[in-house]
């Protein structure tokens, strides 16, 4: 009778078949995968052959054998996304063509340009059925067209090769006038291998970048496939138009390393303002990553990697930018504030308790009774020199460390929970950071890829051109080099409040002393990067990385685990999803609720049309309550100035109403903004379908009013222009003159001599101003 094997040797039977199987990528082609169910599965028949396991023994320890799934995803066997069928087809077919020689390789038999089918596929028993499986699945096509591809590099296919259609198609010259679909088409069959195959911009703008995106369908065969392509194209050009590109740049330029969170990004605002769906946001991300895949393929392009950026929630549309009502946001703000607090006292250097004693005896045993809490934190603190050790990293040689875990595995609570009791932390997780990425997305508004790719030198405490405190973030050249001494004309700058300034600098702080002890031994890209963590998983144990670097889930995971931690709550009673979109309306709807102007929103969140920031507060259902604020504040300002009646500003439309309309920007009031002077008027940029967005030319307009509520702002923006004047060269650009102008102006106000207001209020008002902040623009550009 053959005995039941103990369930210490079935588990070391199934250890040692999973680090066989994980040997090498050779080895894992050869793990067969399950044909039954969607998410990919090892093949039980296989494991119970392989193994000499029952089949309970085996599904009871499915979990054992995860890694080899882990490791054929991470050798690009398992495809995500796709049924474990297909992913079975693609074993198959990899593991035929990669187990052959290049001898073997360069006899394939071929017809019309590809592998033989009759005579030869169709005779390999374990590729029967071939031609079905790649009409079903797409990965199984996908899989295929790569050999080819392959085959058609080592000269065994014809590269030059053409169908009848293809040979046709490639006679018709591309004419002037052609639709964005037909010069779609005709570039798919431009192939492109290495950069000089890429089509030059010489013929029209973007023409390159278009190219690209053409070759990057290959796989897609469907026109409403195809179609996605296009319509992402057009996003991502006129994301880069938007940032002030032309079409004609190197296309090194045009396409980066960080180009799937700057088209994020982009797709967002247009999200908010309603032009797209998140659903269709969704799929033009999902195309924007298989054209960056596609470009680490061509050779002397000079990518290697990509900072990935994920889609956009598609479930809860309605909620997902809508900002969390106010009493949600302070619990919110408390939990982060209590947990930033705990985790900084655990950073502080351990303080020995002297506590507990030696548990082993002479003999080197551990003494009956002796197996005890305070026994291990002796050993942590006189063996282990008051370094945390767990389970992955203890040496099993060493007595203490295997004594430490032995007492602390019998323990009622986690090691975590143990460590954190004796005022240290045990690991910094991905998941001890999220309070800290939490705060800095509540305090700034920042969007999650920005957050995501934050570096150590990218907060300024004091900019060398302004002397005020901001946030510099996609500073990249296309060859990679950064750009320091940054000019105001180049960089991405987030300006900070001095307030805000105070505030991100202690996270900065708290960020780079809490990782000071894992920074060493994070990869050379990484180091520099503001949030990395030792990762906590099974297959990454220890591993140092940046958010940035992992998956684009990885920050919506780790806010749901700290929701989920604090008990935090929807004002329904139900669980509360903490998603980094929704910091971002929050932050707006602080400063709306505080009754900050919309030019100060509009500069806050970097919009360069305060069109775009009216397109913000209607979506995020701000336009009640900001108008609501901007009628009081007005009220309060002008009672007995303006007129005895207060203006209503209507809340359900935009148009002018008969008796013009009030509003301050925050230096000045416009008396009605839908009828601006002539000299705005006769404007080339000025529109008058909309109401008048020029702030610039506020002071010069008989349009404004000026009280001595708004005299600390003028003062405050003098000396921003006075000190702009001094540390650079900013009259040399097309806007000194408009700066000249706005400072001769200021001084006709703020000059005793001239000014139509008293010394008195003068001298207060400049007093005041020494704790403004302001954000000088001029012609819609933040400087």
């Amino acid at each position: 009778m053959k005995l039941r094997p103990r369930p210490e040797e079935v588990d070391a039977i199934i250890e040692a078949w999973v680090a066989r199987a994980t040997e090498s990528r050779e080895s894992l082609l050869n793990v067969s995968l399950g044909r039954k169910g969607c998410a990919p599965i090892l093949s039980s028949d296989a494991l119970i052959e392989q193994t000499g396991l029952s089949a309970s023994t085996v599904n009871n320890r499915s979990h054992k054998f995860a890694p080899v799934l882990d490791a054929m995803r991470a050798h690009g066997i398992i495809v995500e996304g796709h049924s474990s069928t297909a992913c079975e087809w693609r074993r198959k077919l990899l593991c035929w063509y990669e187990g052959m020689t290049p001898e073997a390789k360069a006899m394939i038999p071929v017809a019309g340009n590809t592998i033989k089918a009759r005579g030869y596929l169709d005779d390999i028993d374990e590729l029967s059925g071939l031609r079905g499986a790649r009409t079903q699945h797409e990965l199984v096509s996908a899989t295929f067209d790569d050999i080819l591809e392959d085959l058609r590099k080592i000269g065994v296919l014809d590269g030059e090769y053409k169908t009848v259609k293809q040979r046709i198609e490639s006679k018709v010259v591309l004419e002037k006038g052609k639709s964005l679909k037909e010069k779609f088409i005709e570039l798919r069959g431009r192939r492109v291998i290495v950069l000089a195959d890429i089509a030059s911009a010489t013929e029209e703008p973007f023409y390159h970048l278009l190219h690209i995106f053409s070759v990057s369908s290959m796989k897609s065969s469907s026109a409403s496939g195809q179609g996605n392509f296009i319509e992402c194209f057009k996003a991502m050009r006129d994301c880069l138009e938007s940032s002030g590109f032309s079409g004609t740049e190197d296309i090194k330029e045009l396409v980066t390393a960080y180009s799937l969170p700057r088209l994020r990004n982009y797709l967002q605002e247009k999200i908010i303002e309603g032009v797209f769906s998140t659903n269709h946001c969704s799929t033009l991300m999902s195309a924007a990553r298989a054209v960056m895949k596609r470009v680490l393929q061509i050779e002397g392009f000079g990518l290697t990697s990509f900072v990935a950026s994920g889609g956009f929630d598609t479930e809860r549309e309605t909620d997902i930018y809508k900002p969390y009502p106010a009493a949600v946001r302070s619990n919110i703000a408390k939990a982060i504030q209590q947990e930033i607090a705990e985790t900084n006292q655990l950073a502080q250097p351990y303080v020995p308790s002297f506590v507990g004693q030696d548990p082993f005896d002479s003999d080197g045993r551990i003494r009956r009774g002796y197996a005890t809490i305070d026994n291990a934190r002796w050993i942590f603190e006189n063996k282990l020199g008051c370094l945390p050790i767990g389970y992955a990293t203890a040496d099993k040689d060493n007595r203490y460390h295997k004594a430490f875990l032995s007492i602390i595995n019998v323990a009622a609570e986690s090691i975590d929970q143990i460590y954190r009791s004796w005022g240290c932390l045990y690991q910094v997780d991905s998941r001890v950071l999220a309070p800290y990425m939490a705060r800095l997305a509540q305090v700034t508004g920042i969007n999650a890829d920005s957050l995501k790719g934050l570096e150590l030198d990218d907060f300024v405490e004091s900019h060398d051109l302004t002397g005020r405190p901001c946030l510099l973030y996609w500073k990249e050249r296309s060859s990679g080099e950064k750009l320091y001494h940054l000019d105001l004309f180049q960089a991405d700058i987030s300006w900070l409040t001095s307030s805000q300034g105070r505030e991100v600098k202690q996270i900065f702080d708290d960020v780079i002393y809490l990782t000071r002890n894992i920074r060493d031994l994070a990869p050379e890209p990484e180091k520099n990067k503001l949030f990395i963590y030792q990762s906590s998983s099974r297959r990454k144990f220890g591993v140092v990385d940046s958010i940035q670097a992992s998956t684009p889930n990885l920050m919506n995971e780790m806010f749901a685990s700290f929701s989920a931690d604090h008990g935090l709550l929807n004002e329904d009673g139900s669980p509360l999803k903490l998603s980094a979109s929704r910091f971002r309306p929050s932050f707006v709807s602080e400063l709306v609720e505080r009754g900050v102007s919309i030019r100060e929103i509009q500069v806050l969140l970097g919009h360069s049309d305060i069109s775009k920031t009216l397109a913000y507060l209607d979506r995020m259902d701000f336009n009640f309550t900001a108008r609501k604020l901007l009628n009081k504040a007005l009220h309060e300002m002008h009672q007995g100035t303006l007129k005895d009646e207060q203006a209503v500003i209507p809340i359900n439309n935009l148009e002018a109403p008969a008796g013009g309309m009030s509003i301050s920007n925050g230096l000045v009031t416009c008396r009605n903004m839908y009828d601006p002077p002539d000299f705005i008027k006769n404007l080339k940029s000025y529109d008058p379908k909309r109401p008048c967005t020029l702030f610039n030319k506020c002071l010069a307009c008989s349009n404004s009013i000026i009280t001595v509520s708004h005299l600390p702002s003028l003062f405050a923006m003098r000396r921003d222009y006075q000190r702009m004047i001094e540390v650079n060269r900013v009259l040399d650009t097309p806007y000194g003159e408009v700066i000249l102008e706005n400072l001769d102006i200021l001084n006709s106000i703020l000059d005793p001599e001239t000014s139509d207001f008293s010394e008195h209020e003068l001298s207060e008002a400049e007093r005041l101003s020494e704790n403004l902040d302001t954000n000088v623009l001029v012609e819609k550009v933040l400087l």
